[in-house]
């Protein structure tokens, strides 16, 4: 790509460190391309290559700047975890590179995107998304225990014991007869 070649020219002779090449990038972007460097995770480049690679694949790849509009769309799907819907509503938002949004609303059209089970339950007091996924990690977890730990509900059948038809849950039947299904 010609950005890249440009940059490297105007390094000289250091352009033969790769550490100078990932460390003075950012300075050679402006506009979008600031934005998307700027979007990157924390610790997400490993070195010249990994960001030549990055910056090659989006640039070329037509992936388009995502709005507002993309980040209210996003919703969490039927049998999709929390977990998982908050992982593609972090994708779509850091593909957001010039939507200003502070954490709280960022946040907020989150929790809009939960379905109403869990949105019912969700209180609006996460300073961010990583606080609203371990929030809803936790009430996972607490919701799995919860269905292990309730009591099994055990229906009763009555047993043919002579004429007369018996509630197995008062009684014990000494003899494996049919059960009676009316």
């Amino acid at each position: 790509m010609e950005h890249i070649s440009q940059y490297l020219t105007q390094l000289g002779e250091i352009a033969d460190e790769p550490a100078f090449k990932v460390r003075f990038f950012p300075l050679s972007l402006s506009g979008l391309a600031f934005s998307w460097f700027a979007s990157l995770p924390h610790n997400s480049v490993e070195g010249w290559e990994d960001l030549e690679t990055k910056f090659h694949h989006y640039f070329e790849s037509g992936v388009m700047e995502k709005g507002i509009v993309d980040l209210v769309d996003v919703r969490q799907r039927n049998n999709e975890s929390a977990l998982h819907y908050l992982q593609r509503f972090k994708e779509v938002r850091n593909h957001c590179y010039t939507l200003t949004l502070s954490e709280a609303e960022s946040v907020s059209i989150a929790i809009r995107g939960l379905i109403p089970a869990i949105r019912e339950k969700i209180e609006f007091d996460c300073p961010n998304i990583d606080a609203l996924a371990r929030k809803i990690s936790s009430m996972e977890t607490q919701f799995k225990y919860a269905r292990f730990d309730r009591p099994q509900k055990v229906n009763n059948i009555g047993y043919e014991s002579g004429l007369e038809l018996v509630d197995s849950s008062e009684e014990k039947v000494e003899n494996d007869e049919v059960a009676v299904v009316d």
